[in-house]
């Protein structure tokens, strides 16, 4: 190819990752094989609800590209995984404050009468769909359950985590919403999903925090298709609206957490903080010849950071595939050797009536009509002077 025509595909390429608004949605080429701990975007900002402006909202999401008519099994998450947000407040790239999220599955094993048998069926709900945690649904198969754990300093493979409560209670599960089949299953999905808000009290946090972990609507608009065709877009630089969005009808599950700000940063003085998140597995994976529900592999052995995200993500477009299964595992001090993009503050919706307010794309005709209001984060410019890197976000939250 001759080198002129090398150079505008370069110059493309960096067009199209300046403003740091494409999200690669599959990471490194070996997370492809593992899609419920590929971390598709993260976002941190002020909380702006009224009487929230002392907390500070963290969304980490997964499972990428989820359509809506994903069924049977739809998106559950890996109970195997430890799903983590990292907080920096020394502004060194090592975590001071994390949370980890272990999620797991229960099955009810519904069985209805077929030709004069019991038959087990293999659907997630044999009928409507509308209780809340504490009210499971009679019709409701397969349910999942959440843990927050938080710990201080460097996470490394014995760390203590202390398990969070549901406000006002002594329980440390928090329940997940089933994923919106449709509107047969769910007659008001924004109600139903509503009930799995808990309040939450964090050890060593004054306040309480709220969590909701469940399936969203894609709020990251991104030209999936033209950027890696060659970045076939006829003008990169134009109306942000000039084509539409590749991930309009895609959903993510969300792991959102409101916590107050005083217990993420370091002191009053020191007002800024930086945050990523990460997802780590078992090293060690066996399949058995007797696959259970609830063991359908042996796991064994220390963790392994297998995905990693900070900033709004475009390595697929600025890394070459060798640095990207490395930059996955990589520990974030380390990563920046690595990383070389800084994205621009992102919009995305808030915990409670902002998060809340539009369904998951059960039904696309209907969601189509439904647009989420955006807020833009703090701008994070004295972040960088007090040297956070590229792959963690950072916000002033004083």
């Amino acid at each position: 190819m001759p080198r002129a025509r090398l150079t505008r595909i370069a110059a493309a390429l960096l067009l199209a990752a300046a403003p740091a608004l494409a999200s690669s949605h599959r990471e490194a080429p070996a997370i492809t094989e593992m899609p419920k701990v590929d971390g598709t975007d993260f976002y941190m900002f002020r909380s702006y609800e009224a009487g929230r402006s002392d907390f500070v909202t963290l969304v980490a999401n997964y499972v990428p590209l989820q359509d809506a008519y994903g069924g049977p099994n739809y998106f559950s998450l890996d109970r195997d995984a430890r799903y983590r947000i990292h907080v920096d407040n020394t502004g060194d790239g090592v975590e001071d404050v994390s949370f980890q999220f272990r999620c797991t599955e229960a099955l009810a094993d519904i069985a209805l009468p077929v030709g004069g048998q019991q038959v087990s069926v293999p659907l997630i709900a044999v009928g409507p769909l509308s209780g809340g945690p504490g009210a499971r649904d009679a019709a409701l198969n397969r349910a999942e359950s959440c843990t927050l754990g938080v710990a201080r300093g460097r996470v490394t493979q014995g760390t203590r985590w202390d398990f969070a409560t549901v406000a006002g209670g002594t329980s440390s599960r928090f329940g997940k919403p089933v994923d919106n089949i449709g509107q047969k299953t769910f007659a008001d999905y924004d109600s139903y999903a509503r009930q799995f808000v808990f309040g939450v009290e964090i050890p060593g946090c004054s306040g309480d925090g709220r969590l909701f972990v469940g399936q969203r609507k894609e709020s990251f608009a991104v030209n999936l298709g033209e950027i890696f065709d060659l970045v076939n877009v006829a003008n990169p630089l134009g109306p942000r609206d000039a084509e539409p969005s590749a991930t309009e009808y895609k959903n993510v599950t969300s792991f959102v957490l409101e916590v107050p700000a005083a217990c993420l940063t370091r002191d009053a003085g020191n007002p800024v903080i930086g945050a990523w998140t990460t997802a780590v597995l078992p090293r060690t994976r066996v399949l058995r010849n007797d696959p259970t529900f609830q063991e359908p592999a042996n796991e064994s052995g220390d963790l392994v950071q297998v995905s990693r995200l900070g900033m709004p993500h475009v390595d697929a477009v600025a890394h070459p595939q060798l640095l990207r299964r490395r930059a996955d595992q990589r520990r974030l001090h380390l990563a920046r050797r690595l990383v070389g993009v800084q994205g621009e503050p992102r919009r995305h919706v808030g915990l409670g009536e902002a998060v809340l307010a539009g369904c998951a794309r059960g039904d696309v005709p209907a969601a189509e009509r439904r647009r989420h209001p955006g807020v833009r984060a703090p701008d994070h410019g004295q972040a960088e002077e007090r040297g956070w890197g590229e792959v963690e976000r950072a916000v002033r939250v004083e």
